[in-house]
């Protein structure tokens, strides 16, 4: 893994480190990093061949990821899904912080979810709002607040419900329809019944459309 980073930002800023127990690397979607970030002047990410996933939502300012060979503008509501053995690069443009919520994680059907979304959605980055996926990041932060036994399991489930409305929305997308909380709700509980299986997207669509 290569990384270069400016790592600039401020006292309110959160950054919690995990490491997964063998039960969650092998069972379950896991953390390895997770935060919240006020980045300020010459904050700056650039790195590669890391085995891992990233969702960054910016809740404030601007900022850039170039990923792919391609660059893409962030502004408040914007969401990316990256993979991050690809190299990339994000950073703060502009006079005011850059505020975002992000989340490192791998596991159980990370690659075929990350592919699932790139299906839909081509470019790494949302220019939707998805105001679900706000409430997500301060909650997987409040869970591993203090060390219980139960946290990698309700973080796995969090992480799930955050990539399956990503996806959901990208389906939106391209359909004209927005996913409605009460499907959202169903995909949720579902997902929360089948917690130990391998659960594809096809599955819960099937049982809710």
């Amino acid at each position: 893994m290569i990384e270069i980073t400016r790592d600039e930002w401020s006292d309110k800023s959160v950054r919690m480190i995990l490491t997964p127990s063998n039960y969650a690397q092998k069972s379950l979607f896991y953390i390895q990093e997770i935060g919240f970030f006020e980045a300020t002047l010459n904050y700056y990410v650039q790195r590669k061949n890391l085995s891992s996933f990233l969702i960054l939502q910016t809740l404030e300012g601007n900022g850039i990821l170039n990923y792919n060979g391609k660059e893409y503008s962030l502004s408040r509501g914007d969401v990316f899904f990256i993979d991050c053995r690809k190299e990339h690069f994000y950073y703060i443009v502009g006079d005011k912080p850059w505020v975002f919520n992000w989340v490192h994680f791998n596991g159980l059907s990370s690659y075929e979810y990350y592919d699932s979304y790139i299906s839909y959605n081509s470019s790494p980055v949302m220019k939707t709002e998805i105001k679900e996926l706000s409430e997500i990041f301060p909650s997987l932060l409040s869970i591993n607040k203090v060390k219980q036994s139960t946290n990698e399991i309700l973080s796995s489930l969090k992480i799930t419900e955050m990539i399956t409305l990503l996806i959901l929305y990208c389906q939106a997308l391209y359909s004209d329809i927005s996913p409605s909380n009460d499907f959202i709700d169903k995909a949720v509980w579902y997902i929360e019944k089948h917690l130990q299986e391998k659960i594809t997207l096809d599955e819960i669509s099937k049982q809710f459309s």
